[in-house]
């Protein structure tokens, strides 16, 4: 994973918008990168595709637009960031992740940060519909953050699944992916791998090539659907690197069953990849104006 150097923050009108703006300004320190701030008004943007009476929703939804523009300049000023560059930007579309996709892909972020959860009074009891559809189609790296803040030295993990023989490239991934994280923010990387009976040097040609020492090297026999989750719980990693899909190809299944367990019961952020999701699929195009603000209106 290379150094994010544009960071892409999803803003929803709930608390958890702002500790992720709040981490991905302490990445954007870290890494001398540049934060954009996005909303996606889904919710109005399915009234207004719905309306009975579509005169006028062109101009309806430059409204929506126009305020949540203004939200997100509220949020900008709320957080001490003069040292940053922080553009913004909205759009009245839905669902909410194909508005988020295609604001990722015209804009190409080397990551995506979201809060967990969303929609307005959200209580973060776990990932929402919206959040496992972004896992799915998110095209670029996707920083789920819950609310806990991160050490002072963040302790990185990554979940590698050695056994998968459909994505064998993913595991490295992650690996260095969490390698990068972990460097950049001078912190701890750890490996963990569950299996019913996983074999005994499993994990030392990663950490041979990424320089983990033996004591953050976890290799975990049993069931890794319980067995990941309660060690992850136990050692309240910051970050935790997982991939974002599974292997089953039931069209109702959104992401892994291993990442759905472990977000449902992990108090940590989480770090989606997926073969393929370190480059945006199409050149980058920036249209910021002197004040950071984004020239870009998305008619429902």
């Amino acid at each position: 994973m290379n150094t994010p150097r544009h960071i892409l923050v999803v803003v929803e009108r709930n608390d958890a918008a702002l500790q992720a703006f709040n981490k991905a300004c302490t990445l954007a320190r870290h890494t001398g990168g540049r934060i954009e701030l996005f909303l996606c008004d889904a919710e109005r943007g399915y009234s207004l595709r719905h309306a009975y009476d579509q005169h006028g929703s062109e101009r309806a939804a430059s409204l929506v637009v126009d305020d949540a523009k203004r939200y997100l300049q509220a949020l900008r000023r709320s957080v001490v960031t003069t040292d940053l560059d922080i553009g913004i930007d909205a759009s009245c579309e839905t669902p909410e992740y194909e508005g988020i996709v295609h604001k990722v892909l015209s804009s190409c972020p080397d990551l995506v940060v979201k809060g967990i959860g969303g929609g307005p009074g959200d209580t973060e009891d776990g990932p929402s519909l919206n959040d496992w559809h972004l896992a799915r189609t998110c095209p670029v790296p996707l920083l789920l953050t819950r609310r806990r803040a991160w050490s002072a030295r963040p302790r990185i993990a990554a979940s590698l699944d050695l056994l998968d023989r459909e994505s064998p490239e993913l595991a490295n991934c992650i690996a260095d992916a969490a390698a990068s994280f972990a460097l950049d923010f001078h912190g701890e990387m750890h490996l963990m791998f569950g299996a019913l009976d996983p074999p005994a040097n499993a994990l030392e040609p990663v950490a041979r090539q990424f320089g983990v020492p033996p004591e953050r090297v976890h290799l975990l026999a049993g069931d890794p659907l319980e067995r990941l989750p309660r060690h992850a719980a136990e050692q309240r990693y910051d970050v935790i690197a997982l991939g974002a899909l599974g292997h089953r190809r039931d069209p109702a299944t959104l992401v892994g069953s291993l990442t759905d367990a472990m977000m449902q019961a992990v108090d940590s952020d989480f770090l989606l990849l997926k073969p393929g999701s370190y480059a945006c699929p199409v050149p980058a195009r920036a249209d910021l104006s002197s004040n950071g603000e984004a020239h870009r209106t998305t008619p429902a």
